[in-house]
């Protein structure tokens, strides 16, 4: 029982270090588009 346990929670952190991993990913693209639209306008 405990090794599904193990397993259910790796699954859990793993999704949730994606899900931050794309946040920032996102984050930084908008301040990329950001800094170039107010580089050229």
């Amino acid at each position: 029982m405990l090794e599904y346990l193990v397993v259910f929670v790796a699954l859990i952190a793993l999704v949730s270090v994606m899900a931050i991993c794309l946040y920032a990913v996102r984050q930084q693209a908008n301040r990329t588009m950001v800094l170039i639209g107010s580089d050229y306008p």
